[in-house]
């Protein structure tokens, strides 16, 4: 099978920055070596089916242990079989520990030294001899740096980048074949209908768009919106592939700012459940910490907390990243907080909010206001002054002909003329 060449075009090479899932590289054997390994994958084989001619029998030991139980207590047979196998439906994931840190640390130096042997005894892992003697003459400070070397190749096998598309592709439709799988399990047990639609997020990707489903539920879209859940998929893939663009365009700092003010918008209304609250900025601690009793936490330490529009560019782009990961969220304050919030207002003024730049300056009346006449007649002298000035002024511009007064007199000619 020819290999497939490195292009550009693959999802790892537009993400350089991002760690890489590295495809296994097949080592070249000699003759003897794979005469050596199939002689015993032959012997293991029949290990293999020694064990399990063994397990089979316990199995009917077992069968027939469930119903000596089931006739002897007056049960029924699926409830004691329950109760001896201790049967769940989810499970934890078992957490990075030492043991499996010594152990990767062991194969990664034999993969280096290009040990078979060492691998071998690796895969069959460690006796608990073994382990207390390397655990015992251990550091906390190399304890600690096994336990990170597993977390890293760990956090790299589950969201590493696939290195060539061939590879994802073959990711996507395992992942999806496996929820579909998990679908499926889930009407039977609780008739719970659900479906997953699955998408390439870039049009250089190899992965097809799929929908998985449980008991036909992508029958959904016909009878909901008259068109076939493969309309719905191709719409999805053509939305999937243009939304980096579009955030690139919505990158700029007018842009950003606006998703900032609706980010913290939406957070406050969701927190207080009140649709119609509004977002203060200049008197945020009293107006909205005290009064309200909330307050947005991890708000950069070095970034001035003010309007979106009064930060700059990065850090427009850096509160706005927060917002969406999470690292500002809105929190409720405690009695105790709300105490200390009081009391700092107390101490300190409040901001007021600046002043109209045509404060004081008058605006001229509006036509049948009785009251702004009425206010007007008692300004002070230097006022009334001004309003004649304004008068005559209106008086010069009605005296002007407006531009369908020039034009009349000739039309009126023109009509004279006619007749």
């Amino acid at each position: 099978m020819p290999k497939e060449k490195a292009s550009l075009s693959t999802h790892a090479a537009r993400n350089p920055a991002k760690a890489v899932q590295q495809p296994r590289k097949r080592a070249n054997q000699s003759s003897a070596t794979k005469a050596t390994k199939a002689l015993a994958a032959a012997q293991r084989a029949q290990a293999k089916d020694a064990l399990f001619a063994d397990i089979d029998d316990h199995y009917l030991e077992k069968r027939q242990l469930i119903k000596d139980l089931a006739k002897k207590h007056n049960k029924k047979e699926n409830y004691i079989k329950k109760l001896l196998n201790n049967d769940v439906h989810t499970k934890t994931k078992r957490g990075a520990n030492l043991w499996n840190a010594v152990v990767h640390d062991f194969s990664i130096k034999a993969k280096e030294a290009g040990d078979e042997s060492a691998l071998e005894v690796v895969r069959d892992g460690l006796s608990k001899e073994e382990y207390q003697t390397i655990k015992a003459n251990m550091s906390e400070d190399e304890k600690k740096r096994l336990l990170k070397q597993l977390a890293s190749k760990r956090k790299v096998e589950f969201k590493g980048i696939r290195a060539t598309n061939k590879s994802l592709a073959m990711d996507a439709m395992q992942t999806a074949n496996s929820i579909n799988d998990q679908l499926i399990d889930l009407f039977e047990r609780t008739g719970v209908r659900a479906f997953a639609m699955f998408t390439r997020s870039h049009a250089e990707d190899s992965a097809v768009p799929n929908i998985v489903d449980s008991d036909n539920a992508r029958e959904f879209f016909k009878q909901a919106f008259g068109k076939s859940f493969s309309e719905f998929l191709l719409k999805f893939e053509q939305w999937s592939c243009t939304l980096d663009r579009d955030d690139d365009r919505a990158n700029d700092i007018q842009s950003v700012r606006k998703q900032i003010v609706l980010l913290i918008l939406d957070g406050l209304r969701k927190i207080k459940n009140n649709k119609k609250v509004a977002m203060e900025y200049v008197n945020y601690r009293a107006n909205i910490v005290h009064k309200l009793g909330v307050e947005l936490a991890g708000w950069p330490s070095k970034i001035t907390f003010a309007s979106p529009i009064k930060l700059s560019a990065d850090e427009a782009r850096q509160i706005r990243d927060s917002l969406r990961s999470g690292a500002i969220h809105w929190v409720v304050l405690t009695p105790s907080q709300r105490e200390e919030v009081a009391k700092e207002i107390s101490e300190g003024p409040v901001r007021k909010r600046k002043p109209r730049n045509d404060q004081g300056r008058p605006r001229g009346p509006r036509e049948g206001n009785s009251d702004t006449e009425a206010s007007d007649s008692e300004e002070d002298d230097s006022e009334d002054d001004g309003d004649a000035d304004e008068e005559e002024e209106e008086e010069e511009e009605e005296e002007r002909p407006t531009p369908r007064q020039r034009k009349s007199p000739a039309t009126s000619t023109s009509r004279n003329k006619a007749s």
